[in-house]
């Protein structure tokens, strides 16, 4: 998962010390220790810059400055756009996980709610859910197991698939690693990864039966037809996202550039700064420059194994909760807390709702501060006047 760090997201005067000395020396995901080799490429044009206004004493770019401003503000603009490109496609990802999340526990609950209740509805809902499942681990091992940054570790691959082992029958494992032992470790298997369209085919041929059988109402099928046909199209899309570099040209022409700017950068400084202050100049240019570059890759690719990388193992878990409460819940008691229309009155809470938000300050303006209290006083009886106003209870 995308690292996470102390913020000052509360505000507080003492932030600078209690938050920023842990953003700057977290190791952990950050982009400093990768740009290392180029910072000392950096650091060593310094010291060669120095001995050549030692040795040499003339400008090496005499009158060039205007030149470089422009290469300058070039530069600028590209570094720009590639980040905050990536930077699209990181939340774009996010938003597909999100996607995949929301419509499996939707399918779940109309799974078990919708559905005619009988013993072999209750037996396919129960495999939708598990199916639904297995569809999410299948998911989570083709983006670690595929692409750029797949996973190297042994132990990462074995638990991979060691997960998707526990939710499949001998039959499905088999349909999934065709030719293989079911007890094959990921690590040492002839198949980096199963494919989840075959999961998502099985949970159709699950809805299938249950409509033939007559146990399931043609609109709720088709609205599970829908979720099964959004499932695959988050999966293709954050497919597309993670396996989908960058252009080549604009790289190279990006790396080029900051190459020629960040390492000429001391030889246009050494005339008039000293040899730390160039040094240090240089390197925070550096640092900036190709830690950058070095985010937007990163982000342009968020679905494997880096650690600013969406934890989908971590969702998978939660998917997990929220599944296994569906199903455990399905035949809940309810309460009735209205008992007929007369009853129904929300009054009470939205009232103190309003008194709470007024009281934190929540409304910055008068016609969010009008909302409430304008719906409120709709609800409320009508009131003598001379009497100040009374909330009737919510419930009796």
């Amino acid at each position: 998962m995308v690292v996470q760090y102390t913020s000052g997201s509360e505000g507080s005067v003492c932030s600078f010390f209690t938050v920023t000395p842990f953003i700057l020396f977290r190791c952990r995901g950050s982009v400093v220790p990768l740009v290392l080799p180029q910072i000392l490429v950096a650091v060593a044009c310094s010291f060669g810059a120095h001995w050549w206004k030692e040795t040499q004493g003339t400008p090496v770019f005499n009158g060039a400055n205007a030149g470089f401003d422009v290469i300058g503000v070039l530069l600028a603009f590209l570094m720009v756009f590639k980040t905050q490109t990536a930077y699209q496609q990181f939340w774009q990802a996010s938003g597909h996980v999100d996607g995949v999340l929301q419509l499996s526990r939707s399918m779940a609950m109309s799974a078990v709610s919708a559905f005619t209740r009988s013993e072999h509805s209750d037996q396919e809902a129960r495999r939708i859910i598990r199916l639904l499942t297995l569809h999410y681990f299948t998911v989570i091992e083709f983006f670690m197991r595929t692409g750029a940054n797949a996973t190297r570790d042994p132990a990462a691959m074995n638990r991979l698939r060691s997960d998707i082992r526990m939710l499949t029958g001998e039959h499905e494992f088999l349909n999934l690693y065709p030719d293989e032992d079911v007890a094959t470790q990921g690590s040492l298997s002839s198949h980096r990864c199963a494919n989840p369209t075959k999961v998502l085919f099985w949970v159709q041929l699950c809805v299938g039966r249950v409509f033939q059988a007559g146990e399931c109402a043609a609109p709720i099928f088709g609205m599970l037809q829908g979720h099964i046909n959004g499932l695959m199209s988050h999966f293709w899309s954050m497919n597309k996202i993670d396996k989908t570099q960058f252009p080549l040209p604009y790289s190279q022409i990006v790396k080029i550039l900051v190459m020629f700017y960040v390492f000429t950068l001391p030889a246009r400084l050494i005339m008039e700064q000293t040899l730390l202050s160039t040094t240090l100049l240089t390197v925070l240019a550096a640092v900036g420059f190709f830690g950058l570059d070095e985010v937007a890759e990163i982000l342009e690719s968020p679905l494997g194994n880096d650690p600013n990388d969406l934890n989908l193992r971590k969702y998978g878990r939660k998917l997990l909760v929220d599944l296994s409460m569906i199903y455990e819940e399905r035949n809940a008691k309810l309460d009735t807390v209205f008992a007929s229309e007369d009853d129904f009155d929300l009054s009470a809470v939205l009232e103190e709702a309003y008194s709470d938000a007024v009281r934190v300050g929540a409304f910055h303006d008068a016609s969010t501060a009008s909302l409430l209290p304008s719906t409120t006083k709709k609800m409320q009886p009508e009131q003598p006047q001379g009497t100040p106003p009374t909330l009737q209870a919510a419930w009796k």
